[in-house]
């Protein structure tokens, strides 16, 4: 059947009347594919439709007003139209033709899709940007489908992407089709977008529809399939909660695997390039395709084989700037890691020629991502190949990030052939083994002297200026932040220094004598006394205790937090708990998650907020902390004593072993103390970002009251660089500063709305636009089955409990004694939550981030580096996680 209305699958002769998508199934019947049987409704429909309505005059004027940077006005407006489309009604010859050819074909239930005009096209895809609809075949159904899927033409996603690609849609055609009822879907690339000069095909598939696949609800299992010799290697499965019994266990030796493979072999020839397939498997098996289109962009991809590519990780990273940065801070940021690496290089006596040769290195340490940091893995492991022993250095790197898998291939020692050279380089690494031993010796003296240093900081930025110095004043809490951060983190970054060194030679010892050695060398890090870290859930212990042994106290804390902390400012009832409470906030207030974002709250600024937190202490049975710590400082020391005798091997250990179990209690110790003065540095360092935070708000309010900027956030989309100017009265366009401010967020807002991946790689000097411009990196033994997540064992010992999922640390009020967290990262502002929970699973983090630190210091089974943890773990299921090989099942 055809009409200026509807066409029929195989009837269709010009692409322009029904939409590449429509055009595509048709051409696919035509040459025998399995297709579900169907018929395109018209661009003529359309516009008929947006003719009978008045469609255009009512739409324009809304298009005309959209801010397409705000997101809150691209819905609004997008909503907008779209009660004005499903209000209308679809003409009558229209709807006629359409039911008269819908019973011709089917009496089931049926698919309405898009089939846009630009839709599908070698450029653009615009998939996932268009709506489809499931129905059951009723005739309203089909007619109320087809208005929504006409509104999606103006949907908020179709008119950001749009905007976007700088492309437009030439007209609307929609596809009415067969509905498979699959079992298994999902898509396949005729040639992998990550590998394209591989000779292999990648299928993703997930169980049931395919919508939340392409919707990116879920991470779907991965399949790879060889064009040459049709080998088929599963790469992952899909993070599907409700579907993991064995009988949704896809082997790779599936009868439909090998059917979709050969159908996929003709399309490409077909379509005379490399095809994106997107099909279902139904109930007795067959093979059914819904559309296919060309891979966009693959032509990208080809080229990177030939480039310089760039590893991008934001391990370790993305526990102290868990979610999108500012300008403000990523200039910050850039600066403090130029300075950190350099410095330090020149702490352990690197020449000045090495450091000068890798300056363009030094500088680019890290990059920003859909506005997230990132660290770049290839600048920093090309710093460290200037250093003696650069390819066990490197691995002492990536474990310390916790990035144990990265690759530290082509990381070498530079030796040279040359006799004169080959001199200096030896001469240079006794130089460097003898100023690193010096160094060392001095940390001690190099950390408190920069606490003092914070100290006296904060102390003359609490202290206020005078009456008419406030500008001097703010100048110089400004600057001295940047003198400490940018100059004086080099003390800092001694105690990173000593903890990665120690931990890493402590582990190398351990395995070469005991079994298990990564476990053990954990144990050994447990119940580490006088962390700076273990203070503050101790002090909210207390305050908890105050709570609980007072009954009007308990009463008050059934209220609202907000209800709460009025209640305690104005009644003189609670006056001493209130004291307690202001002494808690003023001394430890600024440790919280997100402490070094600049552009987040603190507890001194939101108390209310601290009183969840303190809400979660008051309804478990938590033990003292302070007695925790204890116990396993106990069971540490006699661990230290089995593990020493452990060393005795071998009769010559007679005479051996004093001196190994000497270099085991040094390496030990040292390790213990990295960790301690890493933890004393980032308390100071959360210290001098929460008050410098503070410096940045005065100072936006002068610049607002002076006419320079218009919102109180405006500050954070500046440079540090431009702000200083700005003060010392050197900015060249100070009233330019308000527009470029306003341009930043409007460029922020679109870039963070992308979502780039922990591990990637680029072609040097190109950024993350969407997943088809990168080359992921194999992550290989994530994941060993349907049932098991595998990570870094950050603590011992092994719990089975109830998975409770958090994003923030301010979700600790819904943990029940016993459960076990999973987040994606902890920063310090989670140490509080540690005594709440019998477990720990973190996607991501290393052996000495936050999280595993304190997990040991309570001594509470960790694993960390479990990637896809919070989407393949459900909320509140049994899980069993095992610290000692870092394992996590799912029961």
């Amino acid at each position: 059947m055809k009409t200026n209305w509807v066409i029929e699958f195989g009837e269709i002769e010009d692409v322009n009347t029904v939409g590449e998508k429509s055009w595509n199934l048709s051409q696919m019947v035509n040459q025998g594919h399995p297709i579900p049987h169907g018929f395109a409704i018209t661009k003529q429909a359309f516009e008929n439709f947006l003719s009978y309505n008045d469609i255009e005059n009512k739409v324009a004027p809304i298009l005309k007003s959209i801010d397409y940077s705000d997101p809150v006005d691209l819905k609004r407006g997008s909503e907008k139209i779209r009660d004005i489309v499903i209000s209308s009604k679809v003409p009558r010859p229209v709807v006629d033709d359409i039911i008269k050819l819908k019973t011709e074909l089917s009496d089931g239930a049926m698919m309405v899709r898009s089939s846009a005009l630009g839709e599908d096209s070698e450029d653009s895809s615009f998939a996932g940007q268009l709506d489809s609809f499931i129905t059951e075949g009723t005739d309203d159904e089909i007619i109320e489908s087809l208005l929504l899927c006409w509104a999606s033409y103006w949907s908020e996603r179709a008119l950001f992407y749009q905007n976007y690609k700088k492309v437009s849609l030439q007209g609307m055609g929609v596809v009415v089709q067969e509905m498979v009822r699959p079992v298994v879907a999902g898509v396949l690339f005729t040639r992998n977008p990550n590998h394209s000069s591989k000779p292999e095909m990648l299928l993703e598939y997930c169980f049931g529809h395919a919508e939340i696949l392409v919707s990116g609800q879920i991470t779907p299992g991965a399949i790879t399939i060889n064009r040459d010799n049709k080998a088929v290697e599963i790469l992952s499965r899909p993070d599907q909660i409700d579907y993991k019994s064995e009988e949704h266990i896809v082997t790779g030796k599936e009868k439909w695997i090998t059917d979709l493979f050969s159908v996929a072999l003709k399309l490409e020839k077909e379509l005379g390039r490399p095809a994106d397939i997107e099909w279902a498997v139904n109930e007795r098996g067959e093979v059914k395709i819904v559309q296919s289109r060309p891979i966009t962009q693959l032509h990208d991809l080809k080229e990177k084989s030939s480039e310089k590519l760039v590893h991008w990780s934001n391990v370790n990273v993305n526990e102290n700037y868990p979610t999108p940065i500012s300008p403000l801070l990523y200039s910050v940021a850039l600066q403090s890691f130029y300075h950190y690496f350099r410095d330090l290089g020149k702490s352990f006596g690197i020449r000045e020629k090495r450091l000068i040769e890798n300056d363009y290195y030094l500088k680019n340490i890290i990059g920003s991502h859909g506005g997230k940091m990132y660290y770049n893995m290839t600048s920093i492991h090309s710093c460290i190949q200037i250093l003696p022993f650069g390819k066990k250095l490197s691995g002492y790197f990536n474990n310390f990030v916790g990035d144990p898998r990265s690759k530290t291939e082509g990381i070498e020692d530079k030796t040279s052939e040359n006799t004169l050279e080959l001199l200096t380089q030896t001469a240079e690494v006794f130089l460097i083994l003898f100023t690193t031993l010096r160094t060392f010796l001095f940390i001690p003296f190099k950390i408190k002297s920069l606490e003092d240093e914070v100290d006296t900081h904060l102390k003359k930025c609490q202290t206020g200026p005078g009456k008419n110095d406030v500008d001097n004043h703010l100048k110089e809490c400004f600057n001295g932040f940047l003198k400490i951060r940018f100059l004086s983190w080099k003390k800092a970054s001694l105690a990173d220094s000593l903890a990665m060194f120690a931990y890493g030679a402590l582990g190398s010892f351990l395995s070469r004598y005991i079994e298990k050695a990564d476990a053990t060398k954990n144990t050994l890090l447990q119940g580490i006394p006088n962390l700076v870290s273990s203070v503050p859930p101790e002090k909210i212990w207390e305050l908890s205790t105050e709570i609980k042994s007072s009954p009007e106290l308990m009463e008050l804390f059934k209220k609202d937090s907000k209800e709460i902390y009025s209640e305690l400012q104005s009644n003189k009832q609670y006056i001493k708990f209130k004291d307690s409470l202001d002494d808690f906030l003023l001394h430890w207030g600024h440790r919280c998650s997100g402490e070094l974002m600049l552009t987040e709250p603190n507890f001194q600024e939101d108390p209310a907020s601290f009183l969840d937190t303190l809400k979660g202490y008051i309804k478990a049975d938590v033990e003292s902390p302070k007695k925790v710590i204890a116990r396993k400082t106990i069971e540490r020391a006699k661990i230290i004593k089995d593990t020493q005798f452990k060393l005795f091997k071998t009769p010559l250990d007679f005479i051996l072993w004093p001196f190994k179990a000497l270099f085991f209690r040094v390496t030990l110790a040292a390790t213990a103390q990295g960790i301690r003065y890493r933890e004393r540095v980032r308390l100071k360092q959360a210290m001098i970002y929460g008050a410098f935070r503070q410096t940045l708000l005065t100072l936006s309010h002068r610049m607002i009251n002076k006419g320079i900027l218009k919102n109180e956030d405006d500050i954070f989309f500046l440079t540090y660089e431009e702000i200083s100017h700005f003060v010392a009265g050197a900015e060249m366009l100070p009233n330019a500063l308000s527009d470029i401010a306003n341009e930043r967020r409007e460029e922020h807002q679109r870039v963070t709305k992308l979502s780039p991946p922990d591990h990637f790689y680029l072609p040097e000097g190109e950024y993350f636009e969407s997943m088809e411009s990168v080359i992921l990196e194999k992550r290989e033994n994530i994941q060993h089955d349907e049932f098991t997540l595998v990570g870094l064992a950050a603590c011992g010992g092994t719990k089975k409990g109830r998975a409770k999922i958090l994003e923030s640390a301010l979700d600790a009020k819904d943990l029940t004694p016993g459960d076990i967290l999973v987040t994606k990262q902890t920063d310090p502002g989670w140490a509080t939550v540690f005594p709440l929970i019998s477990a720990l699973v973190i996607e991501r983090g290393g052996m000495l981030s936050h999280g595993a630190i304190v997990a040991r210091e309570f001594g509470i089974p960790a694993v960390v580096g479990a990637d896809n943890a919070t989407s393949s773990i459900k909320d509140e299921a049994e899980i069993f996680v095992d610290g000692d090989n870092g394992i996590v099942k799912l029961q």
